[in-house]
């Protein structure tokens, strides 16, 4: 893979975590990384002393900026995750639905793509906390205040402290059904449809796929697979077929303050976190008159 000698790249994963996005000072680039053993590259688009690109959500258009030029490149991932709400307050608990959505063949619009796909685990990805904004990434076990139910595709949040504020990226683990006919595209194998389905249990009793013939936790696309001497020689093969049935998704949420403050009044907040509210107030003299004995104070009040 030839690029161009450059010693300033940008660079941005896509949103499924199988792009990546690089620019030079010559030009954009785009990388096919869902084989993390053999890059390609998708596109190269040369332009004039590119100094900036910002992508949007999904990935849908990215607007490169140079010193002679502004342009749109647009890219669509296949599949996005719909979200029916990306801000949270605390204090309170809340359930958010979540669904796959897959982009039509005209590349327009996206819709649902029913019901054969299956969430396999949801983990942190990254996480920016307010206010030191620093960025941390991760790719842990969500915090214990964060529960996915994988099997109705709810985010539960149960939201009470301070700490949490912060905007959080979540990565989330898919997979499509694996039919037993997926596995006729093995040429050198030769298999019948029965070979099939028999190659499609085996992989249900080695942990691979569910009992619902979906990508089961134990599969990992990174690591090849333990098979018999019997389907060992495929193995390449048969791992890309199942890599092609699992998708990565990243959805981004935001935990702000609950606390409101009251215009009408001298002093009221209101919040749903009655029992974790921090209030600072700080006095400080702003004139002095030498007629009376005190000062005269203003008042700065901090409140989270």
């Amino acid at each position: 893979m030839d690029l161009p000698v450059d010693t300033n790249y940008k660079l941005v994963v896509s949103e499924d975590s199988k792009k990546l996005f690089m620019s030079t000072s010559e030009a954009f680039i785009t990388l096919d990384i869902s084989d993390k053993t053999s890059i390609k590259i998708m596109d190269t688009q040369l332009l004039h002393k590119v100094s900036s690109f910002v992508m949007t959500n999904n990935d849908q258009n990215i607007l490169i900026g140079s010193d002679d030029s502004f342009q749109t490149v647009k890219y669509q991932a296949k599949y996005a995750l719909y979200s029916s709400d990306h801000q949270f307050k605390l204090g309170k608990s809340y359930s958010n639905p979540l669904k796959i959505l897959e982009l039509n063949e005209f590349n327009t619009n996206y819709s649902s793509i029913g019901q054969n796909y299956k969430f396999i685990q949801a983990s942190l990805y990254n996480a920016e906390f307010k206010p030191l904004s620093k960025f941390a990434v991760s790719y842990s076990i969500l915090p214990n205040w964060m529960y996915f139910d994988k099997e109705n595709a709810l985010l539960n949040l149960d939201l009470a402290h301070q700490l949490e504020i912060a905007t959080y990226q979540v990565r989330f683990s898919v997979s499509t059904e694996v039919l037993a006919e997926s596995f006729l595209k093995i040429e050198a194998a030769n298999y019948t449809n029965e070979e099939c389905q028999n190659l499609q249990a085996y992989l249900v009793g080695q942990g691979y796929l569910d009992s619902e013939r979906f990508l089961a936790p134990g599969f990992d696309e990174n690591v090849a697979l333990a098979l018999n001497t019997q389907y060992v020689k495929y193995e390449q093969e048969i791992r890309k077929i199942l890599k092609s049935h699992s998708i990565e998704l990243v959805t981004k949420i935001s935990i702000e303050s609950s606390l409101e403050l009251i215009p009408e009044s001298p002093f009221q907040i209101k919040t749903p976190s009655m029992n974790s509210i921090h209030v600072e107030i700080e006095l400080f003299p702003v004139n002095k008159d030498p007629k009376k004995t005190g000062s005269i104070r203003e008042s700065s009040i901090f409140c989270y």
